[in-house]
């Protein structure tokens, strides 16, 4: 058995305003999740990727998301990425755009608590990105939704227009004992 398990994997190759895993590709059966973003690009300049988790398959709204991470730059010192009781989730501290410089993101994620109702869910990161000067960052860091409530996937969306460009892929890791037994 493998430990990895995809349980699901959309790709965008046109202008599209939400990217979206989980839901009813979702299954209660691990603990971990691992959410995989690839070549995830902007239709507009100068913009966020942004992220929400789904409850019920349904996008969540509260203002309940915080975040902190490290920034990781090539072109200058390091430096924090912080926020707290946010509506969204910000995936990068770079802004990135129509890709005419290569901009990009790419992250791999861990999703924990997702099943629990009574818990937080928590999820951490590590990505990197190249912005319109060619620059390149890396974020690690971590992300708390402080509402009780099951979650069961996530929507990836830009803060402002569509996304050209993006794979996202959603998979359970195996509890250790289920691999060996």
């Amino acid at each position: 058995m493998s430990a990895l398990v995809k349980l699901d994997s959309q790709t965008v190759s046109s202008d599209t305003a939400v990217l979206q895993v989980g839901a009813s590709n979702w299954s209660t059966a691990y603990n971990v999740y691992i959410i995989q973003m690839l070549n995830v690009r902007s239709a507009q300049e100068n913009v966020y990727p942004n992220a929400k988790f789904l409850v019920g398959g349904s996008v969540t709204s509260d203002s309940t998301y915080d975040w902190m991470a490290m920034n990781l730059r090539t072109y200058g010192a390091f430096n924090t990425h912080t926020a707290q009781n946010q509506n969204h989730m910000r995936l990068s501290k770079d802004q990135i755009g129509t890709g005419s410089t290569h901009e990009t993101f790419f992250g791999t994620f861990f999703i924990y608590n997702a099943n629990n109702s009574s818990e937080y869910t928590h999820m951490s990161q590590e990505s990197t990105g190249r912005d319109k000067n060619q620059n390149f960052a890396g974020l690690a860091g971590g992300f708390a939704y402080h509402t009780n409530a099951a979650v069961n996937g996530l929507r990836l969306y830009m803060s402002s227009g569509d996304i050209a460009t993006a794979t996202v892929n959603l998979y359970g890791l195996a509890k250790w004992l289920d691999i060996i037994w």
